[in-house]
């Protein structure tokens, strides 16, 4: 997990308008955020800088949702 006292959270979603603005609300709240707008974008992240808090939209346009969530436990 992130290792600066601000947590960070890893939002994956493939509507940019909602991550920008949530991206924002976040950030006034203290948060880093890390964008991934794809299921393989989001592994790639979790595998190099594993977030806090992840994020994850239920429809990704390339990976199950699902498949996103059982890679996290596996870890």
């Amino acid at each position: 997990m992130g290792t600066d006292s601000a947590k960070t959270v890893l939002i994956v979603d493939n509507q940019p308008r909602e991550t920008v603005a949530l991206r924002k609300q976040l950030g006034f709240a203290g948060f880093k955020t890390e964008i991934a707008t794809t299921g393989a974008g989001a592994i790639k992240i979790i595998e190099e800088h594993p977030p806090d808090i992840v994020l994850l939209e239920a429809s990704l346009s390339d990976v199950d949702s699902v498949e996103v969530v059982a890679f996290i436990r596996s870890d």
